[in-house]
């Protein structure tokens, strides 16, 4: 029966990442989608490693001559040896004085082909690998930031970052060693038809001495080294979400004397990941580390199998023990590489599956494709309902009216939704039942991004980013004149510290804006909202943690822009509230609309 194909939408994203179930699959299934667009690449590196192989082959193959040459010996007259034959006329066709300069000669030469091939295959091989890491990191980002709304907000960031950054480099590690792992295996499969040409009995002998030790090496290894793999990057991951937490909340550490606690609680697992990498770096490194004792073992084992069960002479054994010497030396090292190689394999399946599921989140699909032109009318919630997987329900059959000019004020306890009406209005959520209406129309008519463009958003911790002031402030909309920029700027009196730094609008921010006071921060963010001139002005909790002096700035900002716009306010300051047309209150998922002259009476009682 044909396997029907499988395609991952949002809805199905959401519940993997919500309930945190995976798929585990195996490594032959997860690397052909995630290699899409490399083929071409890998191609180039299966006929580069086959190439290298042949040459060193050809190159192994020519010790045999030369030693019969130096003990002026020649194989036996009934020989059904193909390449002692071949080379012995070859030979004999030579005058003797230039047999051995010319069979130097020709090692020499054919080893040269061969380092020049092993640059050029090493410098591919690289090439591919970053080529790979810089395109799953690009595409687990962009999947991320493409994704459903619901799990980018839910994931923590540290896991999301050490995915992005982290799990990707070990990936292409992963691939890397499949890469090695591949041109070993094609090396050993040139060099054993070398050895099949020259000696079949024997070649078949020894291969039945390693067949067996592998096979009873083999499956215990592969299990631990999985279960290594994943111990590893979930310890890698809990590490990560660890620091980033406590770098971000870096001022509550402080304060409630964490910074001991934290730092032990990294330090065991820490401990832990020592203890399980040190146990699988003894497991993959134990072949490798007995290649001499086993070489002795085999070589011994060739000589007395050649003279005793083939019943060859020593002379015409030493030739050829020669090359298998050689031949088997370059075989027991790819062989333990190998060994080694599919334990570190195994073990990068638990980060190639990590990346594979970042990179197969499903674009959030949002309908409508109808230009936005703008909040010309009022904004209407119609029985709106929505109850996240999971979790409570967050509206039940929700009515609102914001108008099309003026101050709406938004209160209710924490939790109760709030800002999540305003991600129904951006759309970054969809309502499970109900309609969210701009002028009469639903608002998922409208192409998202012409949307979204013509919504300001200030939230209590506006986002900054790292760089320079006006960088910052240019960030939403690129192509302003520097002269709109200052206009902004001075409108929510950004000028008046910038124009006290060194730097001026060059002066770099750092990380997350914080040279930059509280108040500081918000007036550049909202000089950042007034230069995109959008239509509706959404502030959340705007003053609630500022100084007077920048809430006074905002507080008039708001009023003004009320007078020509809608704006919407998500606060508790009384303050603020006082000043609006229309108060709702959202409380157990309803929204009841607040009489304002009632409530400036009430004050906050309400």
């Amino acid at each position: 029966m044909k396997k029907q194909k499988h395609t991952r939408s949002a809805e199905d994203s959401v519940k993997q990442f919500s309930t945190g179930a995976s798929e585990q699959l195996p490594i032959k299934q997860l690397l052909p989608p995630m290699l899409k667009g490399h083929w071409h690449q890998i191609v180039a590196l299966f006929f580069a490693f086959l190439f290298t192989a042949i040459v060193e082959g050809i190159g192994f193959s020519l010790v045999v001559p030369l030693l019969q040459t130096l003990l002026s010996s020649n194989p036996p007259a009934n020989s059904d040896n193909f390449l002692q034959l071949t080379f012995s006329q070859i030979s004999q066709s030579v005058p003797q004085e230039w047999r051995v300069p010319g069979l130097l000669g020709m090692l020499a030469f054919v080893f040269l082909v061969k380092s020049i091939s092993l640059i050029a295959s090493s410098g591919m091989t690289r090439w591919f690998i970053n080529t790979l890491r810089m395109d799953w990191t690009t595409r687990s980002l962009l999947a991320y930031l493409k994704g459903p709304y619901s799990i980018s907000a839910s994931r923590p960031h540290g896991e999301v970052i050490q995915t992005i950054i982290g799990e990707t480099e070990l990936a292409a590690r992963g691939v890397l060693l499949l890469v090695d792992f591949s041109a070993r295996c094609i090396q050993a499969g040139v060099l054993l038809l070398l050895l099949l040409l020259t000696n079949w009995q024997t070649t078949v002998f020894v291969l039945i001495l390693g067949g067996l030790a592998s096979a009873l090496s083999w499956k215990g290894a592969q299990r631990f080294s999985l279960e290594a793999g994943q111990a590893r990057r979930e310890l890698r991951r809990d590490a990560s979400k660890l620091v980033s937490e406590t770098i971000t909340g870096l001022r509550t550490i402080k304060l409630l004397d964490l910074a001991t606690r934290r730092a032990k609680g990294l330090r065991q697992m820490l401990l832990h990941y020592r203890s399980v990498d040190t146990k699988f770096e003894v497991a993959s490194g134990l072949p490798g580390n007995m290649i001499d004792l086993i070489a002795v073992i085999v070589g011994a084992a060739v000589i007395l199998f050649m003279t005793a069960a083939l019943k060859m002479k020593i002379e015409d054994v030493l030739p050829t023990t020669a090359l298998f010497g050689l031949v088997f030396l370059r075989l027991a090292a790819s062989a333990t590489q190998l060994f080694s190689k599919r334990l570190q394999i195994a073990s990068s399946l638990a980060p190639l599956q990590a990346v594979n599921e970042a990179m197969g989140i499903a674009t959030e699909q949002l309908p409508g494709s109808v230009p936005f032109p703008g909040f010309s009318g009022e904004i209407v919630f119609d029985n709106v309902s929505l109850q996240p997987v999971g979790r409570h329900i967050i509206f039940d059959h929700l009515n609102m009216r914001i108008p099309a000019v003026g101050l709406t004020a938004i209160i209710g306890p924490s939790g109760s939704g709030k800002t999540t009406l305003v991600d129904l209005i951006v759309r970054l959520r969809k309502a499970d039942h109900g309609r969210v209406l701009v002028s009469g129309r639903d608002v998922n008519e409208f192409d998202v991004r012409s949307l979204r463009a013509r919504v300001g958003y200030l939230s209590q911790e506006p986002q900054l980013f790292d760089g320079t002031v006006a960088e910052n402030l240019m960030m939403g909309r690129p192509d302003a004149t520097e002269a709109e920029m200052l206009d902004v700027a001075r409108l929510a009196h950004v000028d008046d510290f910038v124009s006290t730094m060194e730097n001026g609008y060059s002066t770099e921010l750092g990380r997350a804006g914080h040279l930059l006071s509280g108040g500081q921060r918000q007036r550049l963010a909202l000089a950042r909202e007034l230069l995109r001139n959008p239509d509706l002005y959404i502030f959340d909790e705007p003053t609630s943690a500022l100084d007077r002096d920048s809430e006074t700035i905002i507080n008039d900002l708001i009023n003004q822009l009320s007078l020509t716009h809608p704006v919407v306010v998500i606060s508790h300051r009384q303050d603020i509230i006082l000043g609006a047309k229309t108060i709702y209150r959202i409380e157990n998922a309803k929204a009841e609309e607040l009489d304002p002259a009632d409530f400036s009476r009430a004050g906050m009682a309400h």
